[in-house]
């Protein structure tokens, strides 16, 4: 794509992300995730990758951002029971660029939001 047509999507696409982050929840950097442990933030970036566990209690699906699992920064899980609520099919987003919001827990040692709402995400 050209660059001329590249910048209108960069500026449309930071004006979308700024605009969801601004719900009242800070705007933090992938792998600066688990500095905020407890706090409810919004997170942005692409999807590496996407996989529903049906086999893990809850049946959750997950999307690891910040490298492809099992080497991701973080992770976004939508609970089996929650997954229905969101019009996109989860596992499709790899590649897309997301934005989630929630709080910060720790899993492991790598930082993870639970989205059970559909405006706990946004995809461009």
């Amino acid at each position: 794509m050209p660059l001329a047509h590249r910048i209108p999507f960069a500026v449309v696409l930071l004006a979308s992300v700024s605009a969801f982050a601004q719900e009242g929840r800070q705007q933090v950097p992938i792998d600066k995730a688990a500095q905020y442990e407890g706090r409810e933030v919004t997170v942005c970036g692409p999807v590496d990758t996407a996989r529903r566990a049906p086999n893990v209690q809850g049946e959750p699906t997950l999307l690891h951002m910040g490298g492809a699992f099992p080497h991701h920064k973080f992770s976004a899980r939508v609970w089996g029971q929650d997954r229905d609520k969101f019009e996109h099919d989860l596992e499709s987003l790899v590649g897309r660029t997301a934005c989630v919001s929630g709080r910060v827990t720790l899993v492991g040692k790598r930082p993870e939001v639970v989205l059970s709402s559909p405006e706990d995400l946004a995809v461009f």
